[in-house]
């Protein structure tokens, strides 16, 4: 796999389809995913599916990351940019059938 294997994977669940659509998120969301937002609250799959249409933004992501686990698991960082603010982001996949997102954190730069 290459660079633009991992992030095509995760711009999926930042993209408008993926953020509109409860089928698709559901189908990119491991059962056991985790995701710390912005304020640090915790949230788990079944909170993202029904948040469902999440909110929709034009971004830039830079400093991407790969850290490789093993071959079933990866973990990517990277700035994501939006209008003039800069949230670090922590994504690890997992590989079952597919790849699911298991985790996802996003952190304020300060």
């Amino acid at each position: 796999m290459n660079e633009t294997f991992y992030v095509n994977n995760e711009l999926k669940h930042l993209s408008e389809d993926y953020r509109m659509n409860a089928y698709l998120m559901d189908s990119l969301l491991d059962e056991k995913f985790r995701e710390v937002g912005r304020s640090g609250k915790l949230y788990v799959k079944s909170d993202i599916i029904k948040a469902i249409p999440l909110n929709i933004f034009d971004y830039t992501i830079s400093n991407f990351t790969i850290i490789y686990s093993s071959k079933d698991h990866y973990q990517v960082n990277y700035d994501l940019i939006v209008d003039d603010s800069v949230e670090v982001c922590t994504a690890c996949w997992i590989k079952r059938d597919d790849w699911k997102l298991l985790f996802f954190q996003i952190t304020p730069r300060t």
